[in-house]
């Protein structure tokens, strides 16, 4: 969710369950380990969106905001403590029955409720999209043509494509972000082929999740 005028507005929804092996996660810690299972879940799924921003996580597991803190972790936990720092989130507590958007999403649906299998993200615009539109854009598709396969390319208008880099297919450019207050950090910006611009535009200004409607 992103705040706009004191209220907080949704911009995408997910949620999933445990496969049998995240299951077994420490049994006699299981509630925390799968608590810090979504956040990383959540903060890769939505890193296009999120990545550069500053984020806050609302969550009623107390033990969830000590837990990236720790100085001891080893293994599964010290390589998500790896993955959390990268996005550089804050974590507040609330109430279990102030966290209703989570709680809706964590409860099984009816058995007459319809399963969407499309990703939430953006109200319409997912992963695929993205995917598709880079790839059928004559410029981006080459420059990720060339991160794939290393061959040359004649684009006098893409500076320094070593600026450039793949992530779960997707391609993005690495730009260093600077901060009045923080120090500086790199950051991976979403590359828009131009094709979508339109829509990500009107997904931003004009539909009923977006932060600044109108």
């Amino acid at each position: 969710m992103q705040e706009h005028q004191g209220k907080n507005r949704p911009i995408a929804y997910a949620s999933r369950t445990l496969n049998k092996a995240e299951k077994n996660y420490a049994v006699t810690e299981i509630e925390t380990e799968a608590e810090a299972l979504a956040v990383v879940w959540a903060l890769k799924k939505f890193k296009y969106i999120i990545y550069g921003y500053p984020v806050e996580i609302l969550t009623d597991h107390k033990p969830l905001l000590h837990l990236f803190k720790g100085k001891d972790l080893s293994g599964r936990m010290a390589r998500w403590l790896l993955t959390v720092q990268d996005y550089m989130p804050t974590f507040t507590y609330i109430k279990g029955k102030a966290n209703v958007a989570a709680d809706a999403l964590s409860r099984n649906c009816a058995l007459t409720c319809a399963v969407s299998t499309e990703t939430p993200t953006f109200d319409t615009l997912t992963h695929t999209d993205i995917f598709k539109a880079q790839r059928d854009d004559p410029m981006w598709s080459k420059v990720i043509s060339y991160l794939e396969t290393g061959n040359d390319l004649d684009l006098p208008h893409v500076p320094s494509l070593s600026h450039y880099v793949l992530q779960d297919d997707i391609l993005y450019k690495a730009t260093i972000l600077t901060g009045k207050y923080e120090p500086s950090r790199l950051i991976h910006q979403l590359v828009i082929p131009q094709t979508l611009v339109p829509s990500v535009l009107k997904l931003i200004h004009d539909t009923s999740h977006a932060s600044h409607p109108g």
